[in-house]
């Protein structure tokens, strides 16, 4: 079975990525903390009513409170807070991300696809945008297009670690299981801290010796 990684640790990046307002005070330092819990959302809340912000940087201050109802599984909300900031600022590319994260965990993979498919329009040379498309090719077991899109990524970074790691996945789902084993080897090299990439490659060489017996 596969298991996607790739969306809470692209996402917990994106907070710092996000440009901070000048206009920041403690309850907006803490509403962009990389905290995610209810008291985190509760300060974002008031920032949003009390707050003179308008357009973009209101749009992140959504943005930020999205990503923390999604991480602490309220998707709902987060999704009307992402549907909020694309709202305000249409060329904001993380808030497409998350709300293409926040479908996926409803289980509307279409319109996750769709944002990922806007999101590659607006970052053509992203390899970790392509990523994240393959990704919701493979949920729906589209594994041609999942290839193409996760070879294009490593086209665009070579060293790319989530592009071997998520091409092993879609090998070991389509049973070729030795280029597996040799993209789980790159994914191991490039980061060769990350228990997921050990483990997929031990798993990986155990069954190609099971299928050489």
């Amino acid at each position: 079975m596969l298991r996607f990684l790739l969306t809470g640790v692209l996402l917990a990046g994106f907070v710092s990525a996000v440009p901070r307002t000048a206009l920041a005070d403690d309850d907006l330092d803490t509403c962009y903390a990389a905290r995610f819990t209810q008291r985190e959302i509760d300060v974002c809340t008031r920032v949003i009513g009390n707050t003179k912000l308008e357009g973009k940087e209101l749009a992140r201050v959504y943005y930020e409170r999205g990503l923390k109802y999604r991480l602490t599984k309220q998707y709902n909300n987060a999704l009307a807070d992402v549907n909020t900031a694309i709202k305000l600022d249409p060329e904001f590319n993380f808030a497409y991300t998350l709300r293409a994260h926040v479908y996926a965990d409803l289980g509307d993979f279409d319109k996750a696809l769709a944002d990922h498919t806007t999101i590659l329009k607006m970052t053509p040379d992203s390899a970790v945008a392509y990523t994240g498309r393959a990704i919701e090719y493979m949920r729906q077991k589209k594994y041609d297009l999942a290839f193409a899109d996760l070879n294009k990524s490593l086209q665009l970074n070579p060293k790319y670690f989530y592009g071997y790691f998520y091409r092993g996945d879609a090998y070991i789902e389509t049973n070729d299981v030795r280029r597996a084993v040799a993209d789980y080897e790159m994914a191991a090299s490039i980061d060769p801290s990350d228990q997921n990439a050990r483990t997929r490659l031990q798993n990986a060489k155990a069954k190609l010796r099971g299928a050489s017996r």
